[in-house]
Order: C-alpha cells, then structure tokens, then sequence
C-alpha cells in the first residue's frame, strides 16, 4: 500500500510506503519536513532512511565524499552527525595552539578539517613547517555540529585538502550543511546515533573546552581518566602583583641554593629579597634554605631548587612570557631557563613593579584552559605512578621525574586561579 501526502512546502505529491506511516521525511523537491499520516497511532519521529549514495562499507569520509559529489548536503549531515572532526593548529604547543588554521582558494577562507588522526598525520608529514621539533602537528577534535555552528561569513570549510576526493565547502553551502545539522539536531531520537561525548552538566564551554584538552592530550599519550570533573571558568587570577612576587622569589630560592657566588653573591640575593619585599612570598620551607649559609644551602638544596625554575615558567607565561608551558617533555630547557631569568625577570636587581611595567597579564579564560590541561595531565600521571595496569602516560616518559614536571607546572597555574590561597595550600588533588 502506497500512501500519498502532498508536501504543504512545494505541493509536491509524495509517494510513501505504509511502513513509515508516523513517520517524519523530507520532502524530495525542497525538503521541507513532512509528516506520512498514520491512521492507527500516534506519529513517530524517526527518520525515513533515503538510499545512500555511498557503497556498503564505504568508511566515514568515503560515504560524505559520495555525498558531496551527489550534492547531497542532506546525507553529508547525516554522516557527519555521528561524527568528530579533527582540526589542527599552525603553531603546536603556541598561544594559539587550540585555534584553528585556515587556508585559501579562489579567495576564498576555509577552516581545514579532518576526519581521521591517521589523515592528520600526514596532513602533518606533508607540511614539517606546521609542526614541533618531534614532527607532531597539534590537533584536536570537536563534534561535527560544534564546528559549523562556529562559522562566520566568509568561512567555508575543507575536509582531507590535500587529498585527491578533497572537498569544499563555501560558506553558503556550508550554512546549508548547518541548517540540516540543525535539523537533526531537533530531534530527540537523532541523539541516540550522536557519538559518545563528556558530561555536559554545568557549563557547556568548560564541556567544550574538556573535549579539546582531551583530545589534545590523547594525541601526545596521555590517558586522562573520562570522568574528572569539568573546569569552572568563572575563576579568576589572583593580583598580577602577587604573581609578579612569587616569580621573584621562587628565582631568589634557585640562585640561593644552586648558583656560585662569583655568579650572584649573597649579599646581592639578600638585598634582592629585602629590597623588593619577598620575604612574604617564601613558603617556610624555602625561608629556611634561605636561612640557611650559602656553601650549605648549596649542599643540601643544589639537587632540589631545580625545581624552582619549572614553578617560575608558568608564573611567567601567565604575566606574558611568549614560551608555553608544555606537559611531554623533562626539565625546563636552557633555551627556555635563559630568557626567562635573565630577560624576562631582569636578573637579580629587578624589582616587582619593574616586572610588572614589561609585563602583560593573560585573560583569565586562557589561564583556566591552561591550568585544565595540566590538571588532566597530572592525572593520568598519578595513574601511571600508582602502577595503573593500563598506559596513562606516554612511552618513555617517567611518571616520576617527567610527572614531577608536570606537578610543579600544574602547581603553579592552580595558585594563580585561587586568589587568598597559601602557595602550600594549593589544592592538587588530581
């Protein structure tokens, strides 16, 4: 049995079998909704399923490509639903290394997207000016729906660029792509072929913010557990003043405890401290290695106040020191400690307003990014320092000495975000 409804969009005369009688499809003319009548019961919501233009078994991105070149912007969405795209970054491990980047054809911007890690990979082997020093390229993944609904006039978007079966988008189809999305979206059973996605209780930006911070962290090794709590983003940094002060006096520590004195005397140090107030900004821990004569302070301290210097980096990036922290590699470098003692503290006679007058405080919603990054980060290595069956962390990095890294940079940011907190007080729990 056939059942006949005209569409109340185009007056186009649709043929429906009985079988989606309660049924929503579209329209085959121009795809307004349309109800098939059901004369025994209520009217469902789920979809008719139109023929693919695919071939069975086609993967993901064959199955979109088919599509697209059908000029089926309806069954791009469809596959596109039930999945997260990859988009990677010009500058890993940068400021800006969760934004986006963007190529140009015909004059035209479109945000490179991907569909597979294994895609990103060789979108990285093809351009080593995009990435790092160990040839990885940053990326993360967003859920399909979040990336169109993030385009602005005159973005397109592109998926697999390089590839032969590459395709784009301009902006007008790709709001065309958006409203099918959309559309999907507004269906309560449509959430069922929905991709698994983390918990969205609270605020949806920290949700979002998690899934790129996991994804990212993924993509190096790290298996942070899926159930951590989301960050609040309504924290704010403590006085820039006080940062400023803790930077100081975590470099007062170091030189104390590790650098000769035909390098910094003790009495620059001490004027150091008295001078510019940063005796109030000492743990009693650090009060005492100060306290203590240099020769033995030295001795005791040399092997520890190493440690100071991993502190200091993200105090440092939070007042606008260019370099960013990072979560997969070992002690601070040379090329970062440099700068960063000598040029961007000033050395030894610098004062804390003069700090601050070169200085450029970080928005607070950067900082909790970061500081969520090495909150993830430091959980899955007090997973593999527990001994967790499964990796938590990635090949060759030491939970201890490497994970220590990351527990004195994670320290650091999480203070900056609890204003009042006693530097010792700082909550670490993981």
């Amino acid at each position: 049995m056939t059942i006949k409804i005209a569409c109340p969009g185009c007056g186009k005369v649709i043929n429906a079998k009985d079988r989606y009688a309660g049924k929503k499809a579209k329209c085959p003319g121009c795809k307004t909704p349309v109800l098939i009548p059901d004369p025994e019961g209520l009217p469902t919501l789920e979809p008719i399923e139109e023929e693919s233009v695919a071939p069975s078994g086609a993967s993901p991105y064959q199955q979109l490509f088919a599509a697209a070149k059908a000029d089926r912007l309806d069954q791009m969405a469809q596959v596109l639903w039930t999945e997260h795209l990859w988009l990677v970054s010009g500058e890993p491990g940068g400021e800006d290394d969760m934004v986006p980047i963007i190529m140009e054809a015909d004059d035209t911007p479109f945000m490179v997207s991907f569909l597979s890690q294994q895609v990103v990979q060789q979108f990285a082997d093809n351009n080593p000016e995009l990435t790092d020093e160990r040839g990885a390229i940053g990326a993360f993944q967003v859920h399909s729906f979040n990336v169109f609904e993030q385009l602005q006039e005159p973005m397109g978007i592109a998926f697999h660029p390089e590839d032969d079966d590459a395709i784009f988008l301009d902006f007008d189809a790709a709001s065309e792509l958006r409203e099918h999305l959309r559309s999907i979206a507004s269906n309560p059973a449509s959430m069922a072929a929905q991709p698994p996605r983390l918990p969205t209780d609270g605020d949806p930006r920290a949700t979002e913010l998690r899934a790129k911070v996991m994804s990212k962290l993924h993509s190096k090794g790290f298996r942070p557990a899926d159930w951590l709590p989301t960050p609040d983003l309504t924290r704010k940094l403590r006085p820039r003043e006080e940062i400023a002060g803790r930077i100081l006096s975590l470099a007062a520590v170091f030189a104390w405890g590790s650098a000769p004195e035909d390098a910094v005397s003790s009495q620059q140090l001490k004027s150091f401290i008295k001078t510019g107030r940063l005796g109030q900004w000492l743990t009693d821990q650090e009060q005492q290695i100060i306290g203590t004569p240099r020769q033995q302070a030295m001795a005791e301290h040399a092997g520890s106040v190493g440690w100071k210097l991993e502190n200091m980096w993200p105090l440092a990036w939070v007042l606008g020191f260019p370099k960013v922290p990072v979560v997969a590699a070992s002690m601070i470098p040379e090329e970062v400690m440099h700068p960063l003692v000598f040029e961007f503290v000033g050395g030894f006679d610098q004062s804390i307003e003069g700090l601050l007058s070169k200085s450029e405080l970080r928005k607070a919603g950067r900082v909790n990014a970061m500081e969520d990054y090495f909150y993830c980060a430091h959980n899955a290595v007090r997973s593999a320092q527990v001994g967790s069956e499964i990796p938590t962390v990635p090949t060759n990095f030491d939970p201890v000495v490497h994970g220590g890294v990351v527990h004195e940079r994670r320290h650091s940011l999480t203070w900056c975000l609890s204003p009042g907190v006693p530097w010792d007080d700082t909550d670490l729990s993981t």
